[in-house]
């Protein structure tokens, strides 16, 4: 510097100085002031240049002394003028030290800083200039702020739920979707904690996860669920970690994907797959695949189901048709079952299907029977590469069939049986008459009216038990409630049915309690007798008797018809009230019957409201009891059909 300005004359007040700095030798100052990357300048009240150190002179590649005695603004702005909001200017001007960023013409950007100089009467004689080029760190700024903006602004118009907390769970920052989510603001969020929105087991749930982001350092997927008031939502969620330059977690930020319709598909879905199994399960289904070139058939539990044996039983889910033939089909089906897929495979037609039935074999042994629905998968080229489908297990159907077809064949046998023996009495009865002269003819015609009265009434009962059974099946019973008096009608049906007894060589046993009139369907209850008697005299041994017995007991009305014949076996007691049971004894000893009357009698007393029940022993004879509330009034339906 020029030696007319003796710096020990000046009072510097550089930042942090100290009084002691400011005497320092002129050599010692200069090695200072030319060791700074900063740019610094003394200028007088004239902003001309009265000092610089080296880094201002090379920012304008000049030496030091080609710019002493000018102006700062000749090197650093336009030479005709100061620059606009000059610090230094200002420093002159508020004895105090004034800063700003400058902009060079050059694009450089500045941050300087005007620091006053002053002399021992404390009046400003220059002013220190400060600068430090800032352009690339104002560039990074810059930058960085714009790539905040297009960030925020992403953050806030995603469509996703976006949220940052901080290690105890507290909020920072929420998005307008996270916000709207809950019907707030953003701001409503802003200090609060997982526990001020969330039940306390959610909030645990979500701050578990967000130790482990800050214990670890690293991202954590989740699944959450959202309860609220009308809903419930689901997300999948990711937690990052925020870190500062040390490398340390600072935040939480984490960003949630809405999954709600698609776990609600999903749950829908799974909910359909378990009917579905379970409706497949019901009807003795199972699923199944063939791989024609791997030769591997792929099962599921319910096909297993139908074997009667697991997955874990046969060695898994796979196995080739070789061991499936060896261990399911029956060996008299295993021809058919190779025609059919030999078939399948074979087929041009890219959307054949075939359903066949062919026999099994269960895992214990036992034979059944499958019905088999399947189809084909044809590549590009139109070979079969895959055969698909579901096997039934219709074995209980097929005993069934057989069953009604047996017993359609033995309610034939049994129909054409007793409706042919009426009617040969009716015919043989005929031709005698028409054999016999007019006067004996006439004689005998007494006679033979009844045997022709009872013909009658067997093939009428017959019939009636055969109708009613089919409306009982219908589940169409109506009845025809009005007064009756029960003992008078045991006591008509009784003679009605004393020609059927005689035929058989049977009495009846009355003992009848007088009972008040009650409401009933008096004609049905009548066949529900007159089929107990005919039953109990069937059963009866030549000579035998059946005992009748009415009488009332706490409201209820006691009917008892007891024989004293063949007897029933405990096991089939409890078949008799079903259609065409019979019992062994009565097919065995070709006693006559259609297996409907005990049927007809349950379905008559049940719709009135009432039971029926059957004791037994064999050897020794049965007894029916019919349990009947009696003086309820019954609703009388005039549409009954008879």
């Amino acid at each position: 510097m020029n030696g007319e300005h003796q710096q020990s004359k000046l009072s510097w007040q550089l930042p942090q100085a100290t009084e002691d700095t400011l005497w320092i030798s002129e050599g010692q100052k200069d090695a200072i002031l030319n060791g700074i990357t900063a740019n610094v300048a003394f200028v007088d009240k004239d902003l001309q240049l009265l000092w610089v150190n080296k880094a201002a002179a090379d920012s304008v590649n000049k030496s030091p002394g080609e710019m002493i005695g000018q102006t700062c603004y000749a090197f650093w702005a336009d030479p005709a003028k100061p620059c606009q909001n000059c610090p230094t200017l200002k420093a002159f001007q508020t004895k105090q030290t004034e800063h700003a960023l400058m902009v060079t013409p050059d694009g450089r950007v500045w941050d300087e800083r005007g620091e006053p100089v002053f002399d021992e009467n404390g009046d400003v004689i220059g002013v220190v200039e400060i600068a430090q080029d800032i352009t690339e760190r104002k560039q990074v700024e810059d930058a960085y702020k714009a790539s905040e903006f297009k960030y925020r602004a992403l953050i806030e118009h995603s469509s996703d739920v976006v949220f940052c907390v901080d290690r105890n769970g507290e909020y920072k920052f929420v998005n307008q979707v996270f916000a709207s989510t809950f019907d707030k603001t953003p701001d409503f969020f802003l200090g609060k904690t997982f526990w001020d929105i969330y039940p306390k087991e959610h909030a645990d749930q979500r701050q578990a996860a967000n130790d482990r982001v800050f214990a670890t350092g690293e991202s954590q997927s989740l699944e959450v669920v959202v309860p609220l008031p009308d809903r419930t939502l689901y997300f999948i969620a990711k937690a990052n970690p925020v870190k500062d330059e040390t490398g340390k977690v600072v935040l939480n930020l984490t960003h949630a994907t809405d999954i709600t319709d698609r776990k609600l598909a999903e749950e829908a879905l799974q909910e359909s797959e378990a009917k579905l199994s379970n409706a497949l399960q019901m009807a003795h289904a199972g699923h199944w695949e063939y791989d024609v070139d791997r030769d591997l058939f792929t099962f599921n539990d319910n096909f297993y189901r139908i074997f009667r044996t697991t997955a874990a039983a046969v060695g898994g889910y796979q196995m080739s048709s070789r061991d499936y033939a060896r261990k399911f089909c029956h060996p008299d089906d295993l021809a058919v079952v190779a025609n059919e897929t030999r078939a399948a495979i074979e087929s041009t037609d890219p959307n054949y299907s075939r359903q066949m039935e062919h026999r099994i074999l269960y895992a214990d042994g036992e034979a059944g029977v499958i019905t088999v629905r399947f189809f084909i998968v044809k590549d590009p080229q139109g070979r079969t590469i895959k055969t698909y489908g579901v096997n039934q297990d219709i074995t209980e159907r097929k005993e069934l069939e057989e069953r009604i077809r047996q017993v359609r064949s033995d309610l034939l046998f049994a129909v054409s049986h007793d409706l042919k023996s009426p009617i040969q009495t009716l015919r043989q009865t005929q031709e005698m008459l028409g054999q016999l002269p007019p006067a004996e003819a006439l004689a005998r015609f007494q006679e033979y009216q009844e045997i022709w009265r009872r013909s009658l009434q067997r093939l009428e009962r017959m019939i009636n038990n055969l109708v009613d059974s089919q409306r009982g099946e219908e589940g169409r019973f109506p009845l025809l409630l009005a007064p009756c008096d029960p003992v008078e009608m045991v006591k008509r049906v009784v003679e009605d049915s004393q020609g059927y007894a005689l035929s058989f060589q049977v009495t009846f046993n009355l003992k009848l309690q007088p009972v008040p009139q009650g409401s009933c369907d008096q004609e049905a209850l009548s066949r529900v007798v007159e089929n107990l008697l005919t039953n109990a005299v069937k059963f009866s041994p030549k000579g035998g008797q059946v005992e009748v017995r009415l009488k009332l007991e706490d409201q209820t009305l006691l009917l008892e018809v007891e024989d004293h014949g063949l007897g029933i076996p405990a096991l089939e007691q409890t078949q008799l009230f079903q259609p065409f049971q019979r019992g062994r004894s009565a097919q065995q000893k070709r006693i006559p019957g259609t297996g409907l009357g005990l049927y007809v009698c349950r379905r008559i007393i049940e719709e009135h409201g009432s039971s029926i029940s059957l004791t037994s022993e064999e050897g020794k004879g049965t007894k029916v009891t019919v349990r009947l509330p009696w003086g309820k009034v019954g609703i009388i339906n005039d549409n009954t059909e008879r």
